[in-house]
């Protein structure tokens, strides 16, 4: 009976091991839902990859996504060391809800997992880098119009002594200076903070988002009202956000998931090359009833695809290019609903989702676009990756 025993367990593990190798070579998943990103693939394995390690590294990273139950005992074992952390800061949050306290790698500030403030001086290389680089492209393009639009974050706002970094100042300057358009989207209190942005999540929730669509329209010169919202929900779901998956205290601190509802135009809509029924999932987790059991900020909205376009067929209407990044994501609709064709652009994924690098200037000119928009964080204005190149 031993004998039988040792088999079927030996027999378990050999299947388990052979259909994570068979998932993570032959039908590898796209997008790793728990982290709301795409899923690491397995690299092309060649000599220069082999000897300086990147294929070994992308391989353990895809084995880590795509073997069948990864997903859930990281999740299991996230649960298991944050439960009782979670219980003492429970007890120092008690006593002094209102600062900064250091929580599993990260900070927790009143009811919300916080960034701590980052140093201007470790960004401006970054930032002066990133405006060099649209003001070739706006000398190249005379004929295009230029915008930009800054998300402040956590990131930005030093909640316990009420000064800001300065970033937003900076930018303003380096815009106004290239004669760019700027508006942002300020965090000036934690009583901003907490009402526009999600408990758990780095991303704003629908009262932030919605907050910034008018100040959008007006920075891009749209003189139309915006769309009213039709109703607001607050979905029952126990929705837990990426700082808490980071922290691995995923279904320990969790919030429900506000949502308006919006009476959009009609949209032909393409996400990464193909016709696509819907960009995000609001009607889907909207209806009362059939929707899915997870939600996340990515599924509801819509992914952080290379590409996606929103058109609405209306000739009278300019064309325009969103480059941003997630953040962006709670605005196209809004924002494409009063415009001929919207193309969203995240540099990040456009290569891998499209098949080809990012041609700024033939991009252009293939969709007839007349305004640039460039949105998002401070990060976005300076990473390396949201360079617009030729």
């Amino acid at each position: 009976m031993k004998k039988y025993c040792n088999l079927a367990f030996v027999l378990i593990v050999v299947g388990f091991l052979a259909a994570g190798m068979i998932r993570t070579f032959v039908f590898p998943k796209e997008i790793n839902t728990l982290e709301n990103r795409y899923a690491y693939q397995v690299g092309q394995l060649s000599a220069e990859s082999f000897v300086n390690g990147t294929y070994q590294q992308q391989m353990a990273d895809a084995l880590n996504d795509q073997v069948p139950g990864s997903s859930l005992m990281k999740q299991l074992y996230n649960w298991i060391m944050a439960f009782y952390e979670d219980r003492a800061l429970s007890l120092v949050m008690g006593q002094a809800p209102m600062q900064y306290v250091s929580y599993r790698g990260g900070w927790r500030y009143g009811e919300h997992l916080i960034n701590r403030p980052f140093d201007l001086a470790n960004q401006v290389e970054g930032f002066n880098a990133r405006m060099e680089n649209i003001a070739a492209q706006i000398q190249a393009h005379p004929d295009v119009e230029f915008y930009a639009y800054l998300i402040e974050r956590d990131t930005e706002f030093d909640f316990e002594t009420g000064i800001d970094n300065g970033c937003y100042e900076y930018l303003r300057q380096a815009f106004s200076k290239l004669e760019v358009p700027y508006a942002a989207f300020r965090t000036q209190s934690y009583e901003d903070y907490h009402r526009y942005y999600y408990m758990t999540d780095h991303h704003w929730n629908c009262h932030g988002s919605y907050a910034a669509y008018p100040q959008v329209l007006d920075l891009l010169g749209v003189e139309e009202d915006p769309l009213p919202v039709e109703r607001e929900w607050l979905l029952d779901y126990q929705y837990y956000g990426s700082k808490t998956i980071a922290r691995g205290a995923n279904k320990l601190l969790t919030e429900p998931f506000p949502a308006y509802e919006f009476d959009y135009p009609e949209m032909e809509i393409t996400i990464n090359g193909q016709p696509a029924a819907d960009y995000g999932n609001q009607s889907l987790y909207l209806r009362e009833s059939g929707r899915p059991s997870f939600i996340s900020y990515g599924d509801f909205y819509g992914s952080d695809n290379g590409e996606t376009i929103l058109d609405t067929h209306r000739q009278d209407r300019p064309n325009i290019l969103i480059v941003g990044e997630s953040y962006d994501n709670a605005l196209l609709k809004l924002l494409a609903s009063h415009y001929g064709k919207t193309c969203s652009i995240d540099l990040r994924n456009y290569l891998a989702t499209m098949g080809q690098e990012f041609a700024f200037s033939d991009y252009l000119e293939e969709h007839e676009i007349t305004q640039v928009l460039l949105i998002g964080s401070s990060s976005f204005f300076s990473m390396e990756e949201f360079m617009l190149e030729d």
